[in-house]
């Protein structure tokens, strides 16, 4: 038996034959790191979605917006109540 230790917690555990290629202590220790690993890949590849074009569907301006918008900020705030919940729904906590 050989003596290795753990790449993420650092104790030391024993291999043999069949696991002497584990890393890591146990199947725990190996899905933490692997979740880390997961989690630093995405962050590094992380690429954010630029503002396009989009055309307000109640007054035609163009606006720079993301993903579903549908209404410039000049019709969400007009002080009607359907596009004031919208805007309420739009921006979390946000008073017209």
């Amino acid at each position: 038996m050989k003596k290795k230790f753990c790449n993420l917690c650092g104790k030391p555990f024993n291999v043999d034959q069949r696991n002497g290629a584990s890393k890591y202590c146990s199947p725990k220790c190996r899905d933490i790191a692997w979740e880390r690993m997961r989690k630093q890949h995405y962050r590094a590849h992380y690429k954010p979605v630029p503002p396009r074009d989009i055309v307000c569907k109640k007054c035609g301006k163009i606006f720079l917006g993301k993903f579903n918008a549908a209404y410039c900020m000049d019709c969400l705030t007009d002080g009607s109540k359907y596009m004031t919940q919208l805007f309420c729904n739009r921006s979390a906590g946000a008073q017209p």
